[in-house]
């Protein structure tokens, strides 16, 4: 058991108690968090706007209330080896983990992105950030700060790491969450062929015209053509071991119009749902993919997942939002309608446009309400690595290979979750997705044969954390 003592204002005290606690899942010790009082028992880690406490034999982390705040900037620094977030200008004596933990875990820093640079959706591209965060997107910060802050409390009890909760199942030493969002079922849907007939007149790109000339073969028959990426995906998996989540499109309820919602989805294409069924019994996983706007109308979500269900003949607990299109100004809202709704976790976290860590985590965690002052009843699983953030005509398919692989690295270095994020009709490995299949599969052979990686679906991870967290806070 780890105690923390905490000498800082009391409407501070639901965020410290947050993040110590979500360190706490990261390290697999207890930790106890109170208030100091100088006779009680001696704390092992103090946290505290009061310097005296210094000296106390302690860890001593310095409250910053700045950090709580928006407006502050913040820059990163190298501190025994890894790099911690902190006010811009802060020595590493000063640096409080604490309070840039919690603002990177509730992505305050974005709130420095202009306005002008954010689209109809609130998403940004992320040379909008602060340069500084920026330079620290490819960067897992908040566990750089759990890592640190255990190093300096082995230093005078070497023994707070003898009987530590192992991560992950069976020994193994990270894990991996193979993921596909089914944005595309039919070439031949009337929509697609309208898109990519309208594409190849304005960009002039013949891909869009073969897209096109495809389309028309298999008008009216979505379950033969290749963008009905089920059968290729089952076949890629098994022969690996492998099995992942789907995240159907349904829009099944009314929403507001928009022109990058899905073209053609599992709800107006006539597909051979028993393909579906047989994944699902063979374990395969599905969720829900959110419309643009469903955040609008809480029936939208609980109405996708009922559907789905339906369809299925079987349970699904996951989601993930279309374009990661959830309320970005208060993400809190968007996860309280996903509790609402039925779902326990969700995995819309990511940048829209590179590879990376946007809460600075490659790990599970439950989102902070900060109307409510608490942890929400829902885990994120945040993704850090889609097929679109490194793949594109302009990037040599090695250097592809070495991008998702240089990430992976992170996350098996930090004992996290690799979630991987490769649409389901890239499995046609043709068209605007050639080499999608080929850069997974150079990614994925070398982490099949490593026998530290867990491969499991995101509910079985999701599962997995759940009751070992629930094991660390009963001890």
């Amino acid at each position: 058991m780890i105690r923390v003592a905490t000498s800082i204002p009391e409407s501070f005290h639901p965020q410290a108690e947050y993040v110590f606690r979500f360190f706490s899942h990261l390290w697999g010790i207890p930790v106890s968090v109170s208030r100091y009082r100088p006779q009680a028992e001696k704390p092992d880690i103090i946290y505290s706007s009061n310097y005296q406490h210094r000296d106390q034999g302690a860890v001593y982390i310095p409250f910053n209330k700045q950090l709580y705040d928006a407006a502050c900037r913040c820059d990163s620094v190298e501190c025994d080896g890894l790099r911690l977030w902190s006010e811009a200008g802060a020595a590493c004596a000063s640096h409080d983990l604490v309070g840039s933990s919690y603002r990177l875990l509730t992505f305050l820093d974005e709130q420095q992105v202009p306005l002008d640079c954010l689209d109809r959706r609130g998403t940004f591209f992320s040379h909008a950030l602060p340069v500084p965060r920026q330079q620290t997107a490819h960067l897992p910060l908040v566990d750089y700060h759990a890592q640190y802050l255990l190093q300096q409390l082995t230093r005078s009890r070497p023994d707070v790491v003898r009987s530590v909760v192992p991560k992950w199942p069976g020994g193994k030493k990270y894990a991996i969450a193979m993921t596909h969002d089914t944005d595309a079922v039919s070439l031949g849907a009337a929509k697609e062929l309208a898109t990519n007939l309208a594409k190849f007149v304005m960009q002039r790109d013949r891909t869009f015209l073969d897209m096109f000339a495809s389309g028309v073969r298999y008008i009216g028959q979505p379950t033969g053509n290749p963008f009905f990426g089920f059968p290729l995906w089952r076949e890629f998996e098994a022969h690996r071991q492998v099995r992942s989540c789907f995240y159907l499109y349904a829009k099944v309820v009314p929403l507001r119009n928009d022109i990058n919602n899905c073209k053609s989805s599992v709800v107006e294409q006539r597909i051979d749902w028993q393909i579906l069924r047989r994944l699902a019994a063979d374990g395969w996983e599905f969720g829900f993919h959110a419309p643009i706007d469903s955040e609008s109308k809480l029936e939208s979500f609980v109405e996708g997942k009922r559907w789905i269900e339906e369809k299925l003949e079987t349970p699904i607990h996951g989601l993930r939002h279309h374009y990661l299109a959830l309320n970005w100004k208060q993400p809190h809202v968007s996860f309280r309608q996903h509790i609402d709704a039925g779902f326990r976790y969700d995995t819309s976290i990511a940048w829209k446009d590179i590879a990376g860590f946007r809460a600075a985590t490659c790990h599970p965690f439950q989102p902070f309400d900060s109307e409510q002052g608490k942890p929400l009843d829902i885990y994120e699983l945040p993704i850090c690595l889609m097929d679109g953030n490194i793949i594109n005509d302009t990037i040599d398919v090695s250097n592809s290979i070495e991008a998702g692989l240089g990430i992976i690295r992170t996350v098996k270095e930090q004992g996290g979750v690799a979630v991987l994020d490769w649409h389901t009709e890239t499995a046609c490995n043709a068209y605007n997705y050639k080499n999608y299949l080929t850069v997974l599969r150079h990614i994925l052979e070398p982490l099949l044969e490593d026998g530290d990686a867990w491969i499991a679906t995101p509910w079985e991870i999701t599962q997995h954390w759940q009751h070992r967290s629930v094991k660390l806070e009963a001890a």
